[in-house]
């Protein structure tokens, strides 16, 4: 930028200052754009050229700012009567408020998994003779699940589906089908728009659970739906309760629920970019 040309007063412009211009009118053209395409592109520039991190800093606060002037959009005198009538009402305008609402929800169901009238024995199948129990499969699973966040979230208009298939098997010998356990969707009337996140369900027992969550939900069900938004939902049962001659038990590395939700969260953070957003929950399954 020190060895732009200045000039002054009517003059013909040369290459060299045409160069100059289009580098000042691009940043300028980044912060008005207010988008994340633009943001990342400042955030880069920025990384390229630390020694500019100062004037690059205003670029890229005016730009988030235009990006939430942009994206904010008021709620209707309906749905503000709704969320003060109602404590459990949420409202949701994007997939990152029904993200946000369907973790509330599983945070309820954990409650009630475990709470004073425990209701986690519906996830486990009772061998009468041993009194000992063994965890249902995951499909039976997943429905428990989906059944849950249709009651709890009807205020919200949402609408989740089971085993939604999103590829077809190709033929014999050919890639396989693609389903998504749990699809969540939405539409919000101000926007006219359809939003859904994609909930991923996995039981601690499976051989892929440590790493699904990239292979399976990023790699597969959201690259290939189309979907930019996913949780990957773990039942942890591990317990004394659960019979051990179960092989699905034997599959289980060994540690705590709280060392789970961390390795989970913290391998969701990092799959989690650009315009992706993953979140892990691990429900507490466990026989008390």
């Amino acid at each position: 930028e020190e060895e732009d040309p200045k000039e002054e007063g009517a003059h013909f412009v040369s290459q060299r200052e045409c160069v100059a211009n289009y580098r000042r009118n691009l940043l300028e053209f980044l912060k008005n754009k207010g988008s994340i395409e633009s943001i990342n592109a400042l955030e880069y520039i920025k990384k390229e050229i630390p020694e500019q991190k100062d004037i690059l800093n205003f670029y890229l606060i005016s730009a988030r700012k235009n990006l939430r002037d942009k994206s904010w959009s008021p709620l209707s005198p309906n749905d503000f009567l709704i969320l003060t009538k109602k404590s459990l009402s949420r409202i949701i305008l994007n997939e990152n408020h029904l993200i946000d609402a369907l973790i509330e929800s599983l945070i309820r169901l954990n409650k009630k998994l475990q709470g004073e009238t425990p209701n986690v024995i519906f996830l486990w199948n009772s061998l009468l003779k041993s009194k000992k129990f063994r965890p249902k499969n995951e499909n039976d699973f997943s429905d428990f699940i989906k059944t849950h966040l249709v009651e709890d979230l009807q205020e919200n208009k949402i609408i989740c589906l089971r085993e939604v298939q999103i590829r077809r098997k190709q033929g014999e010998g050919g890639k396989r089908g693609e389903n998504i356990d749990i699809d969540v969707k939405g539409f919000i009337p101000s926007t006219n728009k359809n939003i859904n996140v994609i909930i991923e369900v996995k039981g601690c027992w499976h051989n892929e659970v440590n790493k699904a969550m990239e292979t399976q939900l990023l790699n597969r069900y959201l690259n290939e739906s189309g979907c930019n938004h996913g949780i990957y939902l773990v039942g942890w049962y591990c317990c004394n309760q659960w019979d051990g001659k179960d092989s699905k038990k034997n599959k289980i590395k060994d540690r705590t629920i709280e060392e789970a939700r961390s390795f989970f969260d913290e391998q969701a953070k990092k799959l989690s970019s650009g315009n992706k957003t993953i979140k892990a929950f691990v429900l507490d399954c466990a026989l008390r």
